[in-house]
């Protein structure tokens, strides 16, 4: 309790740590002691107590909530099998692993019947486990994640899509980014303006102009880009923004 200083979630961390190393045993909805937990180590923060469960998974689990993380909160199984390049028959012992120890949990909000998709059970989780993934790792993740959404054909996955590809972008230093990725995410990210505008979501189409715009080098697609900002921004009624951006444009 000193340690968790008022935080409830370190308090629950550390029960399903020390659930994890077998020192509690959950019999009939009660924590049952079986080790000497005044001999335990704790670890003092609460990002440091849940690195340390995910450093005591064995490779296996840590490499599939690695890829899980890059995929986001909540995911369906399908992707994360397609990014891992298995099937879901191969990575679902070690779903059931994670599940188990509650890495993992079914998505409450998913109401698509069959679909069973998962989340991670707090956001930090997410955080320590996409933070142990080399740039080189997150790039290729990303890229595998955008290759699997975009071959489902859905046009309401274009934003998941362009998101992927742009971290994919971002996850190289400055300098040394590549031109094809770049290319790639400025297409990915015009098709999800495109796919905005058509809903009438032109906020939405905004952002994903301007996150284009932080990519593209060329001066006639940055070109193309501005004029399409200005109009979103209009239709948006931010009136100075499109005026910056046609006159940017032109």
């Amino acid at each position: 309790l000193y340690r968790a200083e008022g935080v409830p979630l370190y308090a629950v961390e550390l029960l399903r740590m020390l659930v994890d190393r077998g020192d509690l045993e959950v019999v009939d909805g009660v924590y049952e002691v079986r080790g000497r937990l005044e001999q335990l180590a704790v670890p003092e923060t609460l990002h440091a107590l849940v690195a340390a469960r995910h450093d005591g998974l064995d490779p296996e689990d840590r490499m599939l909530l690695r890829d899980a993380a890059v995929l986001g909160q909540a995911f369906r199984p399908a992707a994360l099998a397609a990014i891992a390049g298995t099937s879901g028959e191969a990575i679902e012992p070690s779903r059931r692993r994670l599940v188990r120890r509650e890495l993992l949990v079914p998505d409450a909000d998913d109401r698509t019947p069959g679909r069973d998709r998962l989340r991670f059970s707090e956001w930090l989780v997410r955080e320590v486990a996409y933070g142990t993934l080399a740039m080189r790792a997150r790039r290729t993740l990303h890229l595998a994640a955008a290759g699997h959404y975009e071959s489902l054909g859905d046009p309401e996955l274009s934003g998941t899509v362009a998101s992927h590809v742009l971290a994919a972008y971002r996850a190289v230093p400055p300098g040394r980014a590549d031109a094809t990725v770049a290319e790639r995410a400025v297409a990915a990210l015009r098709t999800a303006a495109d796919r905005a505008s058509e809903l009438y979501a032109h906020e939405m189409a905004l952002g994903f102009l301007e996150e284009a715009l932080s990519v593209a080098t060329d001066g006639a697609v940055r070109a193309v880009l501005l004029e399409r900002a200005a109009t979103s921004a209009q239709a948006s009624a931010r009136l100075k923004e499109a005026e910056d951006h046609i006159r940017r444009a032109i």
